[in-house]
């Protein structure tokens, strides 16, 4: 599983796609209406996953390009021969139109969620997959993150993503195959595994084989008998999954009638729960201060797509270097092998979506949110590395910045929605405290550079109100700061073209005590239950990271982890 695309869903039979296709662009806008599903050849070439305006695509085109055209030529490996065969993407930003060998297969919304086309009945020895992509970041209709709407980036908006920027491969399996297996656990060693298939399997049965660092643990078989299956088993002595203990049941699961196997999938789960008691965040029943830092996930030579595996984890062991159990992935929905290296690795994630761009104003953005977002629950849903949901990040219902205002409908809908989903993990209804009427958690953004006015506003108690927005009173929910601080420190340019929030500090010593004032107080406030730092490393023109851009350290990460890592109130 450790180069698969997605460790949590993986075939033994799989083709990966990546690398060198044949690209173009197409300004005229004509996309699928202009058949270059048939072409003999596009006229550019692009290195996938990374999108065309990173440099390691080979492309570096940051202008702004409505229609994207791709194909990829392969042969049909020998295994999957008399086989379904299963063209997945990991993600494909905007509006994607599939092609296989010259027909239409299907079409897919959202820049973020994974998707899957059955293409047997299209294949040959020889094949070529077209992909047409349609993508309008400036579109209100259509979710962006933080991509930057004008041609340059600025402030903490930053360069856009087209098109491919995860994975794409091909699965083999049989006619009736696993769609998805979903685990829920109890921290006593109780397990539910969750299976549904593409279609009926009764008559079919179903072997369970989990094992722990190689060692088998439980092996059972089950019967289909309806259109889903759900088996409980229970675990002795489980190795709870925690902070910084990334401990991970591999699952490998057989679907056979009599002794002919018809599908096989790998995955895995980690025995855990989380919740609150009185107030405090709990992991396994224990209390657990949220130590969290902002990451955004871009990179200079990818933007969206990190430049190779290593890198994902790497940015979670700088994270853990500082002293941080976790980290609030913001407005994005990340690659599926970063949440792999949190899970193995005991790191803590908010699951977010990237909202900003999406116009929140009308109930009828529910119709082109809620289904990518669903997807994406469906995707992430057994990583034990993400605790909590986050869809909407500083929504508003005043003027604040020119914002359009809320529709408070959109917001409650897709808290419910998410708790119905998942109700094993809290839920942020929208992080920022412009809150609807339901949220689990309470949370506030507070960007007071001054120290000691940070320190007087969160000593104890909480801060209810961001911006003066009273929209829904604070009623005893858990607490949290999640987002403080973005310092701005340069230590890579001459601070021309540097943003970060409010005054920058003069001096390294300067930051570190402004740095230790902030942390302190919220550690030592007894009403609050966790935080995230912004942020983890610069992005762009964005500088108060506490790494570059490049992942280098501003600062001695072994003093940043003393200040971090010191006794939270709640623990005691």
């Amino acid at each position: 599983m450790i180069h698969y695309p997605n460790p949590q869903f993986a075939r033994p039979d799989t083709l990966l796609l990546d690398g060198e296709w044949e690209f173009r662009f197409d300004d005229a806008a004509a996309y699928w209406r202009r058949d270059f599903s048939k072409a003999d050849a596009l006229k550019n070439t692009i290195r996938v996953p990374f999108p065309p305006e990173a440099p390691l695509s080979g492309i570096g085109d940051k202008d702004f390009h409505h229609c994207l055209w791709y194909a990829k030529s392969f042969t049909l490996p020998e295994s999957f021969v008399g086989r379904r065969v299963l063209l997945r993407f990991g993600a494909v930003d905007y509006h994607a139109k599939v092609y296989v060998n010259g027909t239409e297969i299907g079409e897919h919304f959202g820049g973020y969620s994974s998707f899957c086309f059955d293409i047997t009945d299209h294949i040959l020895p020889e094949n070529r997959i077209t992909v047409c992509v349609f993508d309008d970041c400036r579109d209100p209709k259509q979710p962006s993150g933080k991509q930057c709407a004008l041609y340059n980036s600025f402030s903490a908006l930053y360069t856009r993503t087209s098109g491919i920027w995860q994975s794409v491969w091909l699965e083999a399996c049989g006619e009736v195959y696993l769609d998805s297996v979903r685990f829920t656990t109890k921290k006593s060693g109780d397990v539910l595994a969750a299976l549904s298939f593409n279609k009926s399997a009764v008559g079919y049965t179903v072997d369970l084989d989990v094992s722990f660092a190689g060692e088998p643990v439980a092996q059972l078989s089950e019967t289909v008998t309806a259109f889903d299956l759900q088996k409980s088993f229970h675990i002795d002595d489980p190795k709870l999954w925690g902070a910084g203990e990334g401990n991970l049941y591999d699952c490998r699961l057989t679907l056979r009638k009599n002794s002919a196997i018809s599908d096989t999938v790998m995955t895995y789960f980690g025995i855990r729960e989380v919740g609150f008691a009185n107030n405090v965040f709990t992991l396994n029943g224990k209390p657990l201060f949220l130590r969290t830092v902002l990451d955004q996930g871009f990179y200079r030579e990818g933007i969206y797509a990190a430049p190779d595996d290593a890198a994902l984890e790497k940015d979670i062991h700088l994270a853990m270097d500082m002293g941080f159990n976790g980290a609030r992935l913001h407005e994005k929905v990340f690659d599926p092998r970063y949440l792999y290296h949190a899970d193995r690795l005991g790191f803590l994630t908010f699951g977010e979506f990237p909202d900003m761009g999406l116009s929140i104003g009308k109930i009828e953005a529910l119709a082109y949110m809620l289904p990518e977002w669903l997807e994406v629950l469906k995707r992430d849903v057994n990583h034990p590395s993400i605790v909590c949901w986050c869809p909407f990040n500083e929504t508003s219902t005043n003027d604040f910045f020119g914002k359009e205002f809320q529709d408070n409908r959109v917001i409650e809908t897709v808290y419910h929605v998410t708790k119905q989903f998942d109700p094993t993990r809290p839920v942020f209804d929208t992080s920022g405290s412009m809150h609807a009427s339901v949220t689990d958690v309470y949370d506030v953004h507070d960007y007071t550079q001054n120290a000691e006015k940070f320190k007087a506003l969160f000593t104890k108690g909480i801060r209810p109100h961001m911006y003066g927005d009273d929209n829904f009173p604070y009623k005893g929910q858990p607490y949290m700061v999640t987002e403080f601080g973005g310092i701005r420190w340069e230590v890579d340019g001459d601070g021309s073209n540097a943003w970060g929030y409010g005054q920058a500090p003069t001096t390294e010593q300067e930051f570190l005590t402004r740095f230790e004032m902030m942390v302190s107080t919220l550690l030592q406030n007894p009403d609050c239950t966790g935080f995230c730092y912004t942020q983890l490393y610069d992005v762009e023109q964005e500088k108060n990271g506490l790494y570059t851009y490049d992942r280098v350290a501003k600062f001695d990460p072994t003093r940043i982890r003393s200040i971090v890592s010191a006794k939270a109130a709640v623990e005691d």
